[in-house]
């Protein structure tokens, strides 16, 4: 019939997440708060605010549904796909590293730092490492938090860190004997 709407066009910049929320979890979460929506196939997390908390505990799955309201600029988010969503807490700043890069030794962890040094004689410029101990805190998405040892902007070797430690150690042993 003539007037009757054929289809309606979504904006889909911006969607709705529904999530669970387990009855524990209620008190450390609240409006306003950041969300991060992981999609499969996609290494770049979409981010959101909780906009709803419902006052009611769903009798079937003992879970509180929350929503939030998710910036999807690229279109990934599709209505009534799974993902997985992650309330932000808290918020800290930490100095992070590869966990690959920390040698766990028996004296505790250490880390190779890359050390610069000019020669005076020849003004050439030589890369060398330090055996340099360090404080490991949390771990994560094999990130490693670094509390005390390093400085922002210092350089480690990531890759083969444990196998330079046995080379160093196998040459001082050698020199030893």
């Amino acid at each position: 019939n003539i007037g009757d709407t054929l289809f309606t066009i979504g904006d889909m910049d911006k969607v709705w997440f529904t999530g669970d929320l387990y009855p524990e979890d209620l008190p450390k979460v609240h409006k306003g708060q950041d969300v991060l929506i992981a999609i499969t196939g996609s290494d770049k997390p979409l981010g959101g605010k909780v906009s709803f908390i419902s006052p009611m505990v769903d009798p079937v799955s003992r879970s509180i549904k929350i929503r939030a309201l998710v910036e999807n600029p690229n279109g990934e988010l599709k209505a009534d796909m799974y993902v997985q969503g992650s309330v932000t807490l808290a918020e800290r700043k930490a100095l992070l590293v590869p966990t690959q890069a920390i040698v766990r030794t028996p004296e505790g962890d250490v880390i190779f730092k890359r050390i610069s040094q000019t020669s005076p004689e020849t003004s050439v410029n030589s890369i060398d490492f330090k055996k340099t101990p360090v404080q490991v805190g949390n771990e994560q998405n094999g990130m490693t938090a670094i509390v005390k040892g390093l400085e922002d902007g210092d350089e480690v070797v990531s890759d083969g860190a444990w196998l330079l430690d046995n080379v160093l150690n196998s040459s001082e042993n050698l020199k030893h004997d």
